[in-house]
């Protein structure tokens, strides 16, 4: 019973995320995401051979799906929310899958994973859960980039965000051994919604396990 609690209790936190992304969605235009920091995505890069496959995790607009195909990558795009799909399909110019993390299901490995300010929104504990997954659909010697806020506290508001340091997160993903970080770096900016924040960004690369 507890547990069946506490699955609809997260299909219902699940389902108001979404659906505030949803809303924001429907705010966007072409100018606003035009302004999206490109500096994080070309470190990225830095690290990966021209005409692999990337899977941008958690799409948003579509600005990076669309970089990453500019720059000649193979890319597979999904995000939760519909509204967000159907504006990034438009933006990119390329489909993007509506789905979840938690309901992924590839039938092949992917050589670069972006998580852009997509994990924001798990707590240690959940991160933990959810990183076996990306690790099963990432090649090894695979490259991972992923962001979050900057901070110790989480964010009060009606959806949660949590704000991570470099130290919290090198503790939350220590139990994975087959990750090895290779870049760490802080920086500042703005929020989908315009506000001021600092960012903590993090490359690892997957060095072992085994391929599908």
């Amino acid at each position: 019973m507890r547990s069946n609690c506490r699955r609809i209790a997260k299909e219902q936190d699940e389902a108001r995320l979404f659906d505030s992304y949803d809303e924001l969605a429907k705010g966007l235009s072409e100018s606003s995401i035009l302004r999206k920091p490109v500096d994080p995505a070309y470190h990225f890069i830095s690290y990966l051979k021209k005409g692999i496959h990337v899977l941008d995790a958690g799409c948003g607009s579509g600005f990076y799906a669309k970089l990453f195909l500019d720059q000649g990558f193979n890319v597979t795009a999904i995000d939760g929310s519909k509204e967000m799909c159907d504006f990034a399909t438009r933006f990119a110019g390329c489909p993007i899958q509506h789905i979840s993390f938690d309901d992924m299901k590839f039938e092949n490995q992917f050589d670069a994973i972006w998580a852009n300010n997509s994990l924001v929104h798990y707590s240690g504990k959940e991160l933990a859960a959810i990183v076996p997954k990306f690790l099963d659909y990432l090649k090894v010697g695979g490259i991972w980039y992923m962001s979050f806020f900057h901070g110790v506290k989480r964010k009060k508001t009606p959806i949660p965000f949590y704000c991570r340091t470099e130290e919290l997160l090198r503790k939350q993903l220590a139990q994975f051994s087959e990750l090895e970080e290779k870049e760490c770096w802080l920086s500042s900016g703005k929020t989908m919604i315009g506000e001021e924040r600092g960012f903590l960004h993090y490359i690892v690369q997957k060095t072992k396990g085994r391929e599908i």
